[in-house]
């Protein structure tokens, strides 16, 4: 812990919090303390440091405009490059599944596209109306990966304060103990 930064609550920034469920860039819930923008990076010498931007969205009014397939395509092929970029690996390869689309796409490319038959994992629970789980075993079947499913306890759920400590700021998003428990 540095002394001489405060531990001072910026309130707008927990307005914000309570408005969006998280804190947006540059803002945290530390009146001294600040999160780069996206797109920026920081340089840090002996006594300075600089905040440089490195990338912007560029606006033509000129685009030259395709039929819808060509964009459907050009999705796919960026989503199969870049989920071939993150399976370099020496052991068997892995995806999470809840049977929503961005999870349901990673495992549909991860097979059709490379060739790969990940091992699928999901968690639910005993109240079918907050868990995904049937919609994750539909995806499964489909693709015929090696499915796992955890159903998680209540005990478990209790065992699991520990997380908050280890969090920068406030999170609202309670998909965050389930996650660790299907990665635990």
């Amino acid at each position: 812990v540095n002394k001489n930064i405060s531990n001072e609550i910026d309130y707008y920034a927990l307005s914000l919090y309570f408005s969006l469920g998280y804190i947006p860039a540059p803002y945290t819930i530390y009146k001294d303390i600040k999160k780069l923008l996206p797109a920026h990076y920081i340089k840090i010498n002996t006594n300075s440091f600089n905040i440089k931007k490195y990338w912007s969205l560029k606006i033509n009014d000129q685009l030259d405009y395709k039929p819808e397939a060509y964009y459907t395509e050009k999705i796919i092929e960026l989503l199969t490059d870049s989920i071939r970029l993150r399976l370099v690996s020496d052991v068997p390869l892995g995806a999470f599944l809840s049977g929503g689309i961005d999870s349901s796409l990673i495992v549909a490319i991860m097979k059709s596209e490379l060739g790969i038959s990940p091992k699928t994992f999901s968690i639910g629970f005993n109240e079918k109306t907050h868990s995904e789980l049937d919609k994750a075993k539909v995806i499964s079947d489909l693709y015929k990966t090696e499915h796992n499913t955890f159903i998680v306890k209540k005990e478990e759920i209790e065992n699991t304060e520990f997380l908050f400590d280890h969090l920068d700021e406030p999170f609202a998003d309670s998909s965050i103990v389930p996650t660790y428990l299907l990665s635990k």
